[in-house]
């Protein structure tokens, strides 16, 4: 099964086409650098973006493409990760060459922003707050 990449991964000389990186970068668009030979690669990279050297075999591209997909699903899910332990008021760290560790932030206190002031709100039953209850109860005990 063959995919057309083109329709979805941007094609950018390295050297050319800067602007159009850019802007890639700026959309989160899936990038794939063409570096000229004689040309050095690039120091750095974005997670969107990757490079290759031409003349590019079809097994290397798609190689590289599933590399980009990986990347960016990895990207996503820490972040998403990162939103739901900063509810909890705690920090995910970056732990160089070893992965992650969750730690507290430096508040630890959640994060209130996206909650309901719990004293001045009814509860999701419309009834005055009487305390905690767990949320696969099936019905309030007071």
């Amino acid at each position: 099964m063959t995919v057309d990449v083109k329709s979805w991964v941007r094609f950018v000389r390295r050297s050319a086409e800067s602007k159009i990186r850019e802007g890639c970068r700026a959309r989160r668009r899936l990038c794939l650098l063409v570096v000229e030979h004689g040309a050095p690669p690039p120091e750095r990279i974005g997670p969107y973006e990757d490079w290759v050297r031409p003349p590019i075999v079809p097994e290397d591209l798609q190689a590289r493409v599933g590399q980009l997909e990986a990347r960016v699903v990895l990207t996503l899910s820490m972040l998403r990760l990162r939103r739901r332990l900063q509810l909890l008021g705690l920090t995910l760290r970056n732990v160089w060459g070893r992965g992650s560790t969750v730690e507290p932030n430096q508040q630890n206190q959640p994060n209130q922003l996206n909650r309901p002031n719990q004293q001045n709100q009814p509860n999701q039953l419309n009834r005055p707050n009487r305390g905690v209850r767990h949320p696969c109860a099936a019905h309030h005990l007071s």
